[in-house]
C-alpha cells in the first residue's frame, strides 16, 4: 500500500479505484454545476430586486390609495365643519371673481354689438350693466358653491 507521499506508477489505479474514478468524474462536473448556480442565483437576485419594489408598490396601493372607507373617515369630519364649508364657497366664490370681470366682458360685448350696428347709447346703457352681471356671477357661483360644498 503505497503512502500518501509515494507515487502511483502511470496505469496503477489508486487503492478504492471505483470509488475515486468516480470522485474525479464528479469534481470536472462540478466547476460546470458551480457556474449552473452562480447564474440561477444571479437571476433570482435580479428577480428578487426587481420584483420586492413591485410588491411593496402593490401592497400600498392597495392598502392605502384603495381603501375608501379610510379616506371617507379621515376626511368626512372636517368636511361636515360649517367653519370648512363657509370658506371653500367663499374661496370657490372669489375665484370665480377674480376671473370673470363684469365690467370687461360688458364693454367687450357692447363693443361687438355696436360693430354689429347696435346704436351707441344701447351701447352704453350695456356698459353700465357690468356691475349687476359681477352681483349675478357671484351670485350664481356661490349658489352652486354651496350646493357642491
Amino acid at each position: 500500500m503505497p503512502s500518501s507521499h509515494e507515487r502511483l506508477e502511470p496505469g496503477a489505479a489508486p487503492e478504492g479505484g471505483a470509488h475515486d474514478a468516480a470522485g474525479s468524474g464528479h469534481q470536472r462536473g462540478s466547476a460546470s454545476g458551480r457556474l449552473m448556480r452562480n447564474i440561477a442565483s444571479a437571476v433570482f437576485i435580479v428577480l428578487t430586486c426587481v420584483l420586492v419594489p413591485v410588491a411593496l408598490l402593490t401592497v400600498w396601493v392597495h392598502d392605502i390609495v384603495l381603501d375608501t372607507d379610510r379616506y371617507v373617515s379621515t376626511v368626512s369630519p372636517p368636511a361636515s365643519d360649517q367653519a370648512i364649508e363657509d370658506a371653500a364657497v367663499k374661496r370657490i366664490t372669489h375665484a370665480a371673481d377674480v376671473r370673470v370681470n363684469g365690467n370687461q366682458v360688458t364693454s367687450d360685448i357692447a363693443a361687438w354689438l355696436q360693430s354689429q350696428g347696435l346704436p351707441p347709447k344701447a351701447a352704453q346703457a350695456l356698459k353700465g350693466l357690468g356691475p349687476q352681471f359681477d352681483s349675478a356671477v357671484n351670485d350664481t357661483v356661490e349658489k352652486v358653491a354651496t350646493r357642491f360644498v
